[in-house]
C-alpha cells in the first residue's frame, strides 16, 4: 500500500455518543436552565433555530453551512438578554461553553474497531489526523480525544469551524492537504458518512473507507418525543387545572403563586440572599407557599438552597408607631397619603391610643371628634389635636415605648440587616409597610420588597420589585393580566391570627399585641382556609411537575390565570364575598370599603366587570396590530389573538 497517511472522521468513527447529539443538547440545555433559571425547552430551541438561521446565511454567502459555536452562544445570550434583563451575558457565554464540553464528554466512549484499526497503522509509522465536520474548535475535540485517552493516537485534529469550509463540500480536504504539504495519493479516508467521508473524499482525489457504526440514532424520533412530551406536560397542567371543577375555580391561583413563588426564589439566589421576612398577615401563606417549594427542589433536586424564611408580624399601624418622630418632627406622611380625610378618632386608633386614652384627649380637646375632616392635614381640628397636651404626652411615651418594643423583638431574629440589607416580602400594592419600615431604619439600612403586586416607586436604598404586578415593570410576562382582580389576593393569602397592632415588654422580653376589636379567625377557618389547601395541593403537583428553571412555567400559569378570570363562577364570587364581609382598612380612615364595592357589582353585574376588561385590553393590542407594531403585541403578555401561544 502506498500510503503513509490516514484522515479519520471523529463522530460515530472515533467517539461514540450513548445517546444521540440533540439529546445532549438537551441535557445542555437542562444544565444551563438550572444554573440560569430558564426553562431548557426555550435555550434548546432558540439554539437550534440561531444555528439553523447562521448556517443558512453562511450558505447563500459562501455556499458553506460551517459556524463556530461560540458565535452561536454569543447570539443566544444576546437574545435572552433581550427577554431576561438582568442576565450576566458574559457569565452565561462562559458557563454555556464549558458546561457544552462537560456535558458532551459525559456521553462519549471510544469505537474499539476503529481504535484497534488505527493503533495498527500508528504501528506502521503512519500519520493520523481527525479530519472533522464540526462547530467545536480543534482543542475542544482534542480535550475530548485526552479525556479517552487516546489523545496521543492522534498527530492532529483539524475542524471545519476552524477553517469555515466543510467536508460536506470537499473544500475541508483540499485545505488539510495543503496546511499538510502532502499529496492525495497518500491519503486513506476513514469515516461513517457516505457523501461527506467517501464520496466527497474521492472527488478530491482521495481514497476512503466506510465504516458502518453502530449509531444508536434517535434522531428522527426525538424532535417527536419532545413534542409529545411538551403536549403530554401541556395536558397535565390543565388537568391539574380541572381538578375540582368550576366551582373551587378559586383554587387555580395555584398557578399565579407558583409564578410568583418561582419568581421570588430565582431573585433571592441570584441576589444570594440568606434572610428573608415575610410580613404578616398576607406574608404567612406566602412564606407557607415558599417553604414548600424549597423543600420540594430540595428533594428533586438534592440542592442546598441556605434562604432563611423568617415571619415577621408588623402592620401600617404598628410600624407607624414604632417609626414616629417627635411630634413637632413628624408629618405622618405615609398616613395621610393613604387617608387624607379621617375623623380625630380614627386618627386616634390608627395610632393605637386605647379607649381611655381617647376619652382622656376628648374631655380637653372640646370638639367633635367623630366628624370626618377633609384634608385632614391642614384642618384646624389637627392643629388643635397637635397642641392639646394630654395628646402629646400620650403621643410621645407611645412612640418610645413601641420604637423600644419592636427593636427588641426584631433583635430576636439575629439578622444583621445594617450589614446584609433588609429583605421582605409582602402581598404589595404601594409598599407603604417598606416606606416604614425605612424610616423605621432612617434610612440606613439597604431595603428589598417583593411583592405580588407593586404600585409603589423605589428610591436607590428602598428597591420595590412586583413579581405578579409591576406598575413600572411593563415587560413583565403576565403584567397585564395579572393587574385584573389584583386585590383578590389579599383574601386568598388570609393568617390564621389578627392584626398585628403593636408591641410591648413583659421582664424584658417583647411581646406582639393583636387588634381585639375584630375576630378575623373566624372568616379564615370557615371560608380562607380550606380554599388555601386546595391551592396547596395544586401548588404541589405543579412544583412536582416543573423544572427548576423558569419561563416556560410564566406562559402556562399566565394563560391558566387568564381562563380563571374568564370562567369565574357564582361560587367564586360568592367565596370571596364571605371572605370581604369583615375586611376593613383600619389605617386613617377605618371603614369596610369592600361592602360599597359589593352592592355596585350587584347592580352593575358581575360578568360586566371581566368582559370590560377583555374587550378594553382587546382593543388595545388589536390597535397595536393594525398599526404594524407586534413586537409591541408581545408585551402585553396574553395576546388575545392566539392565546394558544402563551401554552407552548
Amino acid at each position: 500500500m502506498d500510503k503513509s497517511v490516514i484522515f479519520v472522521d471523529c463522530f460515530n468513527t472515533v467517539i461514540m455518543r450513548k445517546i444521540s447529539p440533540n439529546q445532549i443538547l438537551y441535557k445542555w440545555a437542562e444544565e444551563l436552565g438550572k444554573e440560569f433559571f430558564i426553562e431548557p425547552n426555550i435555550i434548546y430551541e432558540l439554539y437550534t433555530k440561531i444555528k439553523f438561521d447562521m448556517s443558512l446565511k453562511n450558505l447563500i454567502k459562501k455556499f458553506e453551512t460551517e459556524l463556530y459555536f461560540g458565535e452561536v452562544i454569543s447570539r443566544l445570550s444576546s437574545l435572552l438578554k433581550n427577554k431576561i434583563s438582568d442576565l450576566d451575558e458574559e457569565k452565561f457565554f462562559k458557563e454555556a461553553f464549558y458546561s457544552y464540553v462537560k456535558t458532551e464528554a459525559s456521553y462519549h466512549y471510544l469505537n474499539g474497531d476503529t481504535i484497534k484499526q488505527l493503533l495498527d497503522y500508528k504501528g506502521k509509522n503512519f500519520k493520523i489526523y481527525i479530519v472533522s465536520d464540526f462547530y467545536c474548535s480543534n482543542y475542544v475535540i482534542k480535550y475530548w480525544l485526552d479525556n479517552l485517552g487516546v489523545k496521543d493516537l492522534f498527530d492532529d485534529v483539524f475542524v471545519s469551524c476552524d477553517f469555515r469550509k466543510s467536508k460536506s463540500t470537499g473544500s475541508l480536504y483540499r485545505s488539510v492537504l495543503k496546511t499538510l504539504n502532502i499529496k492525495r495519493n497518500q491519503v486513506l479516508m476513514i469515516g461513517d458518512n457516505m457523501h461527506s467521508d467517501v464520496i466527497m473524499a474521492m472527488l478530491n482525489g482521495v481514497k476512503s473507507t466506510h465504516i458502518n457504526s453502530s449509531k444508536q440514532r434517535l434522531y428522527d424520533s426525538y424532535k417527536k418525543t419532545l413534542s409529545a412530551s411538551k403536549d403530554k406536560y401541556n395536558l397535565q397542567f390543565e388537568n391539574i387545572f380541572d381538578e375540582y371543577g368550576t366551582k373551587l375555580n378559586f383554587s387555580n391561583h395555584a398557578f399565579p403563586l407558583f409564578m410568583f413563588t418561582k419568581r421570588l426564589y430565582k431573585k433571592l439566589s441570584q441576589n444570594n440572599i440568606k434572610d428573608v421576612f415575610f410580613i404578616s398577615r398576607e406574608g404567612q401563606y406566602l412564606k407557607k407557599l415558599f417553604d414548600t417549594y424549597v423543600s420540594i427542589i430540595k428533594e428533586k433536586y438534592s440542592i442546598n438552597v441556605g434562604i432563611n424564611t423568617h415571619y415577621l408580624y408588623a402592620s401600617r399601624n404598628s410600624m407607624l408607631c414604632a417609626s414616629l418622630n417627635e411630634l413637632d418632627k413628624e408629618d405622618f406622611y405615609y398616613l395621610f397619603r393613604s387617608s387624607s380625610s379621617m375623623s380625630i378618632r380614627n386618627f386616634l386608633l390608627t395610632l393605637d391610643f386605647s379607649d381611655e386614652q381617647i376619652i382622656s384627649v376628648q374631655n380637653n380637646l372640646q370638639i367633635d371628634i367623630d366628624k370626618k375632616i377633609k384634608n385632614f392635614a391642614n384642618s384646624k381640628g389637627f392643629y388643635l389635636l397637635k397642641r392639646n397636651q394630654q395628646f402629646r404626652e400620650i403621643y410621645n411615651q407611645k412612640r418610645q415605648d413601641q420604637r423600644l418594643a419592636f427593636t427588641k423583638y426584631f433583635e430576636e431574629f439575629g439578622v444583621n440587616v445594617e450589614r446584609d440589607g433588609f429583605v421582605m416580602v409582602d402581598v404589595g400594592w404601594k409598599g407603604t409597610m417598606q416606606d416604614l419600615f425605612n424610616k423605621y431604619f432612617e434610612g440606613k439600612v439597604s431595603i428589598l420588597g417583593y411583592y405580588v403586586g407593586n404600585k409603589g416607586k423605589s428610591t436607590r436604598r428602598s428597591q420595590k420589585y412586583g413579581l405578579l404586578y409591576d406598575k413600572y415593570n411593563k415587560k413583565l410576562i403576565g403584567n397585564s393580566i395579572n393587574k385584573h382582580t389584583i386585590f383578590n389576593y389579599e383574601q386568598i393569602c388570609r393568617a390564621d391570627h389578627n392584626r398585628c397592632n403593636g408591641y410591648s415588654l413583659v421582664d424584658g422580653k417583647a411581646k406582639v399585641l393583636f387588634d381585639d376589636k375584630l375576630n378575623d379567625t373566624l372568616i379564615y377557618k370557615r371560608i380562607t382556609e380550606p380554599m388555601q389547601n386546595l391551592i396547596l395541593e395544586k401548588f404541589k403537583k405543579i412544583a412536582y411537575m416543573d423544572d427548576l428553571s423558569l419561563s416556560n412555567i410564566d406562559n402556562v400559569a399566565t394563560y391558566m390565570y387568564y381562563n380563571l378570570i374568564l370562567h369565574k363562577s357564582k361560587e367564586d364570587w360568592e367565596w370571596l364575598f364571605n371572605c370581604q364581609d369583615s375586611h376593613h382598612d383600619n389605617f386613617g380612615d377605618i371603614k369596610y370599603p369592600f361592602k360599597v364595592v359589593k352592592k355596585n357589582l350587584r347592580m352593575f353585574g358581575f360578568r360586566a366587570l371581566d368582559l370590560m376588561f377583555i374587550i378594553f385590553n382587546y382593543g388595545k393590542i388589536k390597535n397595536l396590530v393594525n398599526k404594524g407594531i407586534k413586537s409591541q403585541v408581545k408585551t402585553c403578555d396574553f395576546i388575545f389573538i392566539n392565546l394558544k401561544s402563551l401554552f407552548v
